[in-house]
């Protein structure tokens, strides 16, 4: 949702009920939004910042979570225990005071965390895909690029400025092009992009010997299988200044089904993330129509 100021300028809200408002009626609510305004901690890590009891704090945050205005960003292994990390539902908060209807104001929709890849309704980015010709260093032709149909629609639903053509071949890039923000679709055998970003975020490919074909590693588990897509995004390897997204699997409907996941699991493709998916054919037809999310890093 936005909101538009008196200035005409438009922010990221959430609405919240009057009765809400009683749960940052404290110094200490306030100070703890604050706290989260940096970014996402525990209850734990709070505390020790404010110099406060934990008590008081997981209080506050019980209040805090139950009005709508932080939620569970991650969890974390911490001393044999699992701490939850909160973040911000949105750094600004609206109260809807009467049944006024609402404004329709044109534009597109906002990208949420599709952003810096998308910035102000443009692709602010480069969709490599790899070259249909064999390449690379495994000489293996990429299949994914059909997949980058769907990616094209789901992205373009954001677009108010359409770029032509909006992708490149792998074997296409410049050096420069390289510095970008870049969607890789498809896995390092056949996308010598996806290749050199290899193992540098957190879930990345493997050839296994033992199964005589490529897995799909996190740091806790391994998984294999054509359906298995991953979504992970990290910091640009090659200009630490922008960012990387890779969509890819260990075949064309892994690639499909991380695109799928994309669409799906938008909320949870956060920076220096990865999600591991699995392809569902709902209907039968050999196209995969969903996905199921089997693991979030």
């Amino acid at each position: 949702m936005h909101v538009l100021n008196s200035k005409g300028e438009i922010y990221r809200t959430v609405f919240i009920p009057l009765k809400s408002i009683r749960a940052v009626n404290s110094t200490l609510a306030e100070k703890i939004l604050i706290e989260l305004s940096k970014g996402p901690k525990c209850a734990a890590d709070i505390a020790k910042s404010l110099g406060e009891a934990e008590q008081k704090v997981h209080y506050h945050m019980r209040k805090l979570r139950d009005a709508g205005l932080i939620k569970i960003s991650r969890t974390e292994e911490r001393g044999g225990g699992t701490a939850k990390l909160y973040e911000l539902v949105s750094g600004v908060i609206s109260v809807k005071l009467s049944e006024e209807k609402p404004i329709k104001i044109g534009g597109v929709r906002d990208p949420g965390n599709l952003r810096p890849f998308i910035e102000e309704g443009r692709l602010n980015s480069i969709i490599v895909v790899g070259s249909p010709e064999p390449h690379g260093r495994y000489r293996a032709p990429a299949s994914d690029g059909y997949a980058a149909i769907g990616l094209a629609l789901y992205l373009g639903s954001f677009l108010e400025e359409q770029r032509i053509p909006a992708y490149k071949l792998d074997t296409q890039l410049r050096e420069s092009d390289l510095k970008e923000n870049l969607i890789l679709v498809g896995g390092p055998k056949a996308n010598t992009v996806s290749d050199e970003v290899n193992g540098k975020m957190k879930a990345w490919f493997e050839y296994s010997d033992e199964r005589k074909e490529w897995i799909i590693r996190s740091p806790w588990n391994s998984y294999f299988g054509k359906g298995i897509g991953v979504i992970a995004r990290g910091k640009n390897p090659f200009n630490k200044e922008k960012e990387v997204l890779l969509l890819a699997g260990t075949g064309f409907r892994g690639s499909s089904a991380a695109i799928i996941g994309l669409k799906k699991f938008s909320e949870l493709v956060r920076k220096d993330s990865a999600l591991i998916v699995r392809g569902i054919d709902v209907d039968g037809d050999g196209i995969m129509d969903d996905c199921e999310l089997l693991e979030t890093i």
